[in-house]
């Protein structure tokens, strides 16, 4: 017979899946012998949120009815889900292994649900900690802005948020509409931030209001000012006539200002704010048209939003490229070229090229120009490297500047709210790290989520917990066979 195999005790069992010998004589399989490890890999959907949040947790806190325990798991990375939950563009839904077996969940619209039904929740109030001698800036409350000083809070830093407008929430105030991004959802989770101990003080502009030398007072600093001025056309009568920033009529429209606005209204772009600018257009009672040229397939726009667009109304003619606008009896005649595309440029995309003696006009009535947004340097400190129309920073936001940080839209060309939340994140992680003396690129590289750039703040808060492989298991590695079909569930439109 063959030798058995023996231990003293438990802890002598080793962690492997196989056995150490024939085991012809036990007829039962190795699992008298082994014990399982179980080992907690990184789902696809946790590796692609830019945000950093733990989908697949809170996903199964929703499904055990747990809904203030997944609100709370989520809000452990990201202050603002409810704005997540309407205006993220949700990569972790094209990474979900589910839409490899049938269709991807729907985590855009659980977190939203999540979000507004754990907000309606009976809160537990909690005693404030004691405050950290060292002062923080916080300088733009846009996505970045307010996520950094949420999590310097938590970290018991006294933190000042400053913010040029009258209100607090940059970008998502000013530059998102309200039939996507409700303002009082926005102000609830501000309200949120404000009851961990951030004081916010608006209407202070850098540069004009506060100097440079007033920050001295502050222990580290951290820039999100984004980027709020529109790049022009650089074309003959753009700065005459009735031709306005997609960004300044955003901010009409979302503080509520009068606006004379004529019947007809062509839209020149074909990013989210083209997208943004023709829908409250249509809702406006005019008629938009967007200029695009190249065509859909290079749109810029998330795909979502040009559907939903193109759905309601709003006319697109792609390939048209705008050469010169004239000023006639009122009216603007924008001249035009028709577009070819050709091979692919430095951005990915086919490179328009225009076609010979193929010049016509559009006639408008106003023409709002959205081809891109840069970032405002004249206020910012000297000696910031810049690169390709950004400030460059290192993995949590450093500049070269002891004590100065950047983030959000300023040191990044890719413009989202979640990577906004994501960077503001890294900085937190990165100032405590400057103010303790500790080593902030290493730290920040063990809080990666896969091969980031996400990072697991509830990790840095308490090292011992949340510990994941960083494997990222594909739907290869996945056994379904004790998984059923299910319909998606769909988002209302309204």
């Amino acid at each position: 017979m063959t030798r058995q195999i023996t231990f003293g005790k438990e802890s002598d069992m080793p962690y492997i899946p196989v056995s150490m010998g024939d085991m012809a004589w036990n007829r039962t399989g190795t699992w008298r012998t082994q014990k399982p490890l179980y080992e907690n890999k990184t789902p696809p959907c946790n590796a692609a949120c830019p945000a950093g949040n733990d989908i697949v947790d809170f996903i199964l806190k929703v499904r055990e009815g747990d809904v203030e325990g997944a609100w709370h798991l989520i809000k452990e990375e990201n202050p603002l889900p409810g704005v997540c939950g309407r205006v993220c563009f949700h990569p972790c839904e094209s990474k979900c292994n589910r839409g490899t077996f049938d269709t991807p969940i729907a985590i855009h619209a659980l977190e939203r649900f999540v979000a507004d039904r754990g907000a309606s929740l009976p809160q537990k109030k909690v005693t404030p900690a004691k405050k950290r001698i060292e002062k923080i800036a916080v300088i733009g409350s846009g996505p970045a802005g307010l996520t950094c000083a949420y999590h310097l809070a938590r970290l018991h830093y006294p933190v000042t948020l400053f913010e040029s407008l009258s209100r607090p929430g940059g970008i998502l105030r000013t530059g998102i509409p309200s039939y996507r991004l409700p303002k009082d959802i926005l102000d609830r989770e501000i309200s949120e931030i404000e009851a961990l101990g951030v004081e916010i003080r608006t209407g202070v502009n850098l540069g004009r209001d506060l100097s440079l030398e007033a920050l001295k007072e502050f222990q580290a600093v951290f820039l999100a000012t984004g980027a709020h001025r529109g790049r022009t056309l650089q074309i003959p009568g753009e700065d005459v006539g009735r031709v306005r920033q997609g960004l300044d009529f955003l901010e009409k429209v979302n503080l509520r200002e009068k606006l004379r606005l004529g019947e007809r209204v062509v839209i020149i772009g074909g990013g989210n704010t083209a997208m943004d600018v023709a829908r409250c257009v249509l809702r406006l009672g005019k008629k938009p048209t967007i200029l695009y040229r190249r065509s859909r397939e290079e749109m810029p726009a998330f795909e979502e939003e040009v559907t939903e667009a193109l759905e309601e109304g709003v006319q697109v003619q792609f390939l048209v490229n705008p050469v010169h606008i004239h000023h006639q009896d009122g009216c603007e005649r924008l001249e035009c070229a028709r577009m070819a595309l050709g091979k692919m440029d430095e951005t990915g995309r086919r490179r328009p090229i225009t076609l010979p003696d193929s010049h016509f006009f559009v006639e408008a009535d106003e023409i709002i120009v959205a081809a891109g947004e840069e970032i405002e340097i004249s206020s910012l400190p000297r000696g910031l490297q810049k690169k390709e129309g950004i400030v460059v920073t290192g993995v949590g936001g450093e500049t070269g500047h002891p004590g100065i940080f950047a983030g959000g839209d300023l040191s990044s060309n890719q413009r989202t709210v979640a990577h906004a939340i994501g960077s503001g994140k890294r900085a937190a992680v990165a100032i405590d790290c400057y103010l303790g003396k500790k080593d902030a690129e290493s730290i920040l590289r063990g809080l990666l989520v896969g091969e980031g750039p996400s990072v697991v703040f509830l990790r840095y808060l308490y090292p011992e917990e949340g510990i994941r492989n960083p494997h990222v298991v594909p739907f290869e590695e996945l056994n379904m066979d004790y998984f059923e079909r299910s319909p998606r569930q769909q988002e209302k439109k309204r």
